[in-house]
């Protein structure tokens, strides 16, 4: 199997050496020449006017842009106006991107999208609350510009605002981070399955928490959406694999982002956004259907997950009174 795979690279790699000098004027390698090494032997007449039978898949589905331009990836990010989106969309940017943005902000919205398309990016950005359900739709199905091949669902209520009071929070405010954690998602990744089904093709991100593997006594209704935004990512993947997709569910722990400077305590193993953002997209391309960071935190969710519940809430009321001394 794996003897087939590396003469498989091989084929396509000196396929493309044999093209590139075509095109450039160089002498040309014989197909007989190539045929005659067993790890090179493919039909050479399909490549000839058809380079898709020896280029890797994510070359295969490029398209053609404004100007002309090639578009090998077109990248929808929810929450893309701010910390980690907005890491998200100017990491990705660049002249072979396509970035469709979203985010309830417009002024800081515009600027992330101005920085990306200084990077070469075509940018598109919609100032859009995720709990319109019928807008984000429209905004996730719309093809004109070539469909999504991958879906950051990142928009989210936290920090300080999704932190409960000694009785709990209260109803409206509980609803809306239900409304924006779990509905939101929902409202931006449930439209988009039956195009990626049908093209059999294109992953889904979906930026959860730590709080959804680990449920935080301090921030129920937090804890709450994000347990099922995981459920749902992890049921998601099993679903669509059959059909070519990835699901992946990233859950981080503290990122240094506006959203967690706003928390009144000391942040245990704070992950500087840059970092947060490469951890993220390394995870995306390795198509993983889980990633929990930093490792100290995936470590400790582990263990705390296995305890009896009277420790665990021991532990973590504990810990809630040192990281607010």
């Amino acid at each position: 199997m794996a003897t087939t795979g590396l003469a498989s690279g091989r084929c396509q790699l000196s396929a493309l050496g044999w093209l590139r000098s075509t095109e450039a004027g160089r002498p040309q390698i014989a197909a007989s020449t190539l045929s005659t090494i067993p790890e090179l032997r493919f039909d050479i007449s399909r490549t000839i006017g058809d380079t898709s039978s020896v280029l890797p898949v994510r070359y295969r589905q490029s398209r053609r842009g404004p100007r002309g331009r090639t578009i090998k990836r077109h990248i929808l990010i929810t929450g893309a106006s701010r910390g980690i989106g907005a890491g998200l969309a100017r990491y990705y940017a660049a002249p072979d991107v396509q970035l469709t943005l979203l985010a309830r902000s417009e002024e800081p919205l515009a600027a992330v999208a101005e920085s990306c398309r200084r990077d070469g990016a075509i940018v598109r950005y919609h100032p859009v609350d995720v709990g319109d359900a019928s807008t984000v739709a429209a905004i996730v199905t719309d093809t004109s510009h070539g469909p999504v091949t991958l879906l950051i669902a990142n928009a989210g209520i936290g920090g300080s605002a999704a932190v409960a009071g000694p009785g709990g929070e209260h109803a409206s405010d509980a609803r809306a981070i239900g409304q924006v954690n779990f509905q939101g998602v929902i409202n931006t990744v449930a439209p988009a399955l039956a195009g990626f089904a049908e093209r059999r093709s294109g992953q889904i991100a979906i930026i959860g928490s730590l709080a959804g593997v680990v449920p935080l006594p301090s921030s129920p209704a937090y804890s709450a959406a994000k347990a099922g935004v995981r459920a749902y990512a992890i049921a998601l993947d099993r679903l669509m694999r059959k059909s070519g997709v990835r699901v992946t569910h990233i859950a981080p722990g503290f990122v240094a982002t506006d959203m967690s400077a706003s928390l009144a305590m000391d942040l245990p193993y704070l992950v500087p956004l840059d970092d947060a953002v490469r951890l993220i997209a390394r995870a995306i391309d390795k198509r993983r259907q889980e990633f929990i960071f930093p490792w100290q935190l995936r470590l400790a969710a582990g263990v705390l997950s296995r305890l009896p519940d009277w420790l665990l809430v021991k532990i973590l009321d504990q810990s809630q009174k040192n990281l607010e001394r």
